[in-house]
């Protein structure tokens, strides 16, 4: 391991920091968030997955389901994944400017693709265009989509180096 490999991720915790400050500034901004996000949490019910529209599926598969609509939270969490997309163009910006590892600029590309992602699921959730169901489904598919695509790009980086090292 190289010297190089043992450096410190500033942007990561620059971003971490963002993080941290965002949900602070959403929870001082948006009047009733807390209460909304309380009332989300204390509703939620465990409910199974119905079976009826696949012939395989088993009928012992649970997920939390919210009683209510909570348009607060939802439209905090919408400007909190927006935001924080944008954030992770900047930080993958400074990335290129210090000049840091390959795939820590992957990991912030596909931080970028999942935030934007999972803003626009947010959006059509908040819009009832998708069940809520459907909302956790694609959330899942798409931070699935984020490791595969981060893990891949960073595979295909590396077994390039390593061809043009043995040549």
């Amino acid at each position: 391991m190289s010297k190089k490999q043992n450096k410190i991720d500033l942007v990561g915790i620059l971003s971490f920091g963002f993080f941290i400050l965002l949900i602070g500034i959403l929870f001082v901004f948006i009047p009733g968030l807390s209460a909304s996000i309380s009332n989300f949490f204390a509703e939620l019910n465990i409910t199974a997955i119905s079976s009826n529209n696949f012939t395989e599926f088993p009928s012992n598969i649970y997920v939390p389901t919210p009683t209510g609509f909570y348009p607060e939270f939802y439209n905090a969490l919408f400007q909190f994944c927006i935001i924080f997309g944008f954030f992770q163009i900047f930080a993958l910006i400074l990335r290129y400017l210090i000049n840091d590892y390959v795939n820590r600029k992957v990991g912030n590309f596909t931080d970028i693709l999942f935030w934007f992602g999972a803003a626009y699921l947010v959006y059509i959730f908040l819009n009832n265009q998708i069940s809520w169901i459907v909302f956790l489904g694609f959330l899942v598919i798409l931070l699935g989509l984020k490791i595969v695509l981060s893990n891949s790009i960073n595979l295909i980086i590396n077994l390039r180096k390593n061809r043009e090292e043995n040549n």
